[in-house]
């Protein structure tokens, strides 16, 4: 029974500090008998920054929220039973967001399982398609070799890096026994490349764009240090920008392609995009409605989309080419490639109608200045304060706040829930960005996602 939790121990130190040897040392946990032995080890680690909270379902949601600001995969530890099943909802998130979590369940171990032994469901594989990937971890024992732990941890630290992974770690009783230190074992390393493009592939892309003259450039979701790459290109090729309200674009100051009254042009003129035959997309599906039908229905000669995300992007099944790449990889190097047009008319009355539309909208709000979701994020944007973040919750409040909200103070940051675009859990996930940006964070969400 000794030699039971002396191995419990030593696991759980080596899973732990393997982690932290990825530099990965941010542990959020819930309380929990099972999961005993992982928290102890957690919390005699001096590298270990940990939050605690005793709602499995609101932790995990915090976590979501800090991971979506930094990119950088934390880890989840909860106990047996219903635990595991509360943290789903932002599992499925973070699939779809692509944001690095790494979920530690403690379970029981097999001759518990199928018995209807206490607080024991089937954990295997319980998160089935929204992890990029899950293993069942035996019972710690003196008979498997620490390497298998080493390479266990270090895989799942590699491919945390696009997504959930879910390690199910099984523990039998005695759960820990005197909190032994144990010599570190070092990690398994392994070294990404970044997608590069190939020569021929960049003449062939730069051949297609050079003999355009009309064409626009969609800014999805993208992190922030991405924007100012594409704002360069978009210089270099002269064609007009359309920047979504998650493209983190209004953290920056408004570039002089830019169409932020782009859905409203369509409703009022389309006939100034029916020329309009090529399309680069940067990043992941975009809000505006009324582009994406514009899309729809665009004979669109080439549409080309540039994302890093293992996912299929392709909602309308209309992308002609799908890069594989950064955006700011592939911007560097296509733009010395790209023979650009010069300003055209067709430009200019572009940027005419859009500032026309703009002046009026505002004229319209500060005539009528009452309290309804077009006034309030008006007026947010003119009276934005300095050093700020900002999250919008799903349903109306993101689309109000694409239509209307223009800040003078740039945000630090603009953060969404767009992965599944769920009203659950939008609270804790503020929390978690305020504690990531260590600054204010103004959250705008509906009724029902208060409840």
């Amino acid at each position: 029974m000794l030699e039971i939790g002396q191995q419990n121990d030593k696991w759980a130190f080596h899973i732990i500090d393997l982690f932290i040897q990825h530099n990965i040392t941010k542990f959020w946990i819930a309380p929990g008998s099972r999961s005993t032995p992982l928290t102890l080890a957690i919390a005699s680690h001096k590298k270990a920054d940990t939050t605690i909270h005793f709602d499995e379902r609101g932790l995990a949601f915090h976590a979501l929220g800090y991971s979506k600001l930094h990119k950088e995969p934390v880890v989840i530890v909860v106990t047996s039973g219903s635990a595991a099943g509360n943290l789903l909802p932002a599992i499925m998130e973070a699939d779809q967001s692509q944001l690095p979590l790494l979920i530690l369940t403690a379970d029981r171990p097999p001759e518990l399982r199928d018995c209807f032994a206490n607080q024991s469901i089937d954990q295997v594989k319980i998160f089935q398609n929204f992890t990029r990937w899950q293993v069942d971890i035996p019972c710690p024992t003196s008979s498997i070799s620490l390497n298998y732990i080493r390479s266990l941890i270090s895989f799942a630290a590699e491919k945390t890096k696009s997504g959930p992974v879910h390690l199910n770690c099984q523990f039998r009783e005695p759960l820990f026994n005197n909190l032994s230190t144990y010599p570190s074992i070092p990690k398994t390393t392994y070294i990404s490349a970044d997608h590069v493009l190939h020569d021929k592939d960049l003449l062939k892309i730069a051949g297609t764009f050079s003999k355009e003259k009309k064409g626009l450039i969609i800014l999805g979701n993208l992190p922030a240090d991405q924007v100012k790459d594409v704002y360069t290109f978009a210089s270099t090729i002269n064609w007009p920008i359309y920047a979504d309200i998650t493209s983190q674009s209004r953290c920056f100051e408004k570039h002089e392609l830019e169409l932020c009254q782009m859905p409203n042009l369509l409703k009022i003129d389309s006939s100034l995009f029916e020329k309009v035959h090529n399309v680069i997309q940067f990043g992941d599906r975009i809000v505006s409605k009324a582009v994406n039908n514009w899309i729809k229905k665009a004979k669109l000669h080439n549409y080309f989309l540039v994302s890093s995300t293992e996912k299929r992007v392709d909602e309308f099944q209309l992308v002609s080419c799908r890069v594989n790449c950064s955006p700011t990889q592939f911007c560097r190097q296509l733009s010395p490639l790209i023979h650009a047009s010069k300003q055209s008319d067709w430009i200019n009355e572009l940027q005419e109608a859009n500032n026309k539309i703009a002046k009026q909208i505002k004229l319209e709000i500060d005539h009528f200045a009452s309290l309804t979701e077009p006034f309030i994020h008006h007026h947010l944007g003119e009276n934005f304060p300095a050093n700020t973040g900002l999250f919008l919750g799903n349903s109306m409040p993101i689309r109000d706040a694409h239509a209307f909200f223009f800040s003078k103070n740039k945000p630090v940051s603009i953060q969404t829930s767009r992965g599944v675009s769920g009203i659950d859990g939008n609270i804790a996930t503020t929390f978690g960005l305020a504690n990531a940006l260590s600054l204010p964070i103004i959250s705008i969400i509906g009724d029902l996602t208060f409840l």
